[in-house]
């Protein structure tokens, strides 16, 4: 794999309490953080941010894409937070469709 190609891994380690485990993450560039990570119950609010992840092995984990969110009523002007991946822009005729074509007579 090239370096250009290689991505951010994240291992999980002991679950410290009830769905959440500490984390030590390596990045494609080499640094190294580590924190707390969680699963969400489906139909909560996500607060920080949200990870799309694929197992490698063991307590291996390859960050497939990374989703940042917005607190309301921060910076953002209160706006709600936002998701957008590039798959969802790449496939936004498909899931609302077309704008209709306006005045052919």
């Amino acid at each position: 794999m090239a370096d250009s190609d290689k991505k951010d891994t994240l291992i999980l380690g002991p679950e410290v309490s009830k769905g959440t485990h500490i984390y030590v993450r390596e990045e494609a560039n080499g640094e190294i953080s580590s924190g707390l990570v969680s699963t969400e119950p489906e139909g909560l609010p996500h607060h920080d941010s949200l990870l799309s992840l694929t197992h490698r092995g063991g307590p291996v984990y390859e960050i497939d894409e990374e989703f940042h969110m917005t607190a309301q009523g921060g910076s953002d002007g209160g706006k709600p937070p936002k998701i957008a991946s590039r798959q969802y822009r790449a496939g936004w005729d498909r899931i609302f469709g077309k704008k209709p074509v306006v005045g052919s007579a």
